[in-house]
């Protein structure tokens, strides 16, 4: 089997795959990095492979209407991976338009959301190659995905319990892996979510007796939510100073 990273690969975004034999091809994730271009220059865009969605965040299925507006697409995803690529790819469309010539139209969003069957963790499914989807604990509906019985492509991944979602799937065995690597070297760390909101609570505080304000930049699905319970909670508690929370874009 022969893998061809068009994004992803030595880079932060854009994650997109290619995975064939000389029988078979599939897509897997069709991201975007804001500004940049993807190229396909392997694949024979008469006949586009089907394409497999790990999630809906933009660096992973933001490139699907720029390919709809040209091409036939096949798209397999988890229901709610589905429902979030219609609000971000909307959103997505929305900022795009404010150029002098969007790189394509709403009906492409359309087309996207029209082509993408749905697909349930652990049923294997016929697209091109087998593949089964595997709970991958990152945002609502993510998944890791085996393809033929034997390569495992992970996306995003959380091995940890938060808020809203439970880890990932452990236990899932493959010959070949591609993992999501972006805090993967040896000085990388990721603390204990406890003392990282510790932490936070008491930067928000400190910042609040001042008469000051804090701004937390998140991602708009999966963090935004994590981070807005948690100050929840710490507010109930009273560990939190009570204050107005504002919470723009989507």
């Amino acid at each position: 089997m022969k893998i061809t990273f068009f994004g992803g690969a030595g880079e932060v975004g854009r994650s997109s795959i290619l995975l064939e034999d000389k029988e078979k091809q599939v897509l897997l994730d069709c991201g975007i990095k804001l500004g940049e271009r993807v190229e396909y220059p392997s694949i024979n865009l008469k006949d586009m492979p089907p394409i497999a969605i790990t999630h809906a965040h933009l660096d992973h299925c933001g490139y699907l209407p720029h390919l709809a507006s040209t091409h036939p697409l096949t798209i397999y995803a988890t229901k709610p991976t589905r429902d979030l690529m219609g609000v971000l790819l909307a959103d997505y469309y929305r900022i795009s338009k404010t150029k002098e010539r969007p790189p394509f139209a709403l009906k492409d969003v359309q087309t996207v959301m029209k082509n993408t069957r749905m697909v349930e963790y652990r049923k294997p499914f016929k697209a091109s190659f087998e593949l089964e989807f595997y709970n991958a604990g990152h945002i609502l509906g993510s998944a890791m995905i085996k393809v033929a019985g034997k390569v495992l492509y992970s996306g995003d991944i959380c091995m940890r319990k938060t808020r809203i979602l439970e880890p990932c799937e452990k236990n899932v065995s493959a010959e070949t892996l591609i993992v999501e690597s972006t805090y993967g070297k040896k000085s990388d760390r990721i603390p204990p979510y406890k003392e990282s909101y510790q932490k936070l609570v008491s930067i928000i505080n400190k910042t609040v007796q001042k008469g000051g304000f804090v701004i937390i930049p998140s991602f708009a699905v999966g963090r935004a939510q994590e981070i807005l319970l948690a100050l929840d909670d710490y507010m109930k508690s009273g560990a939190l100073e009570k204050c107005k929370i504002y919470v723009d874009g989507m």
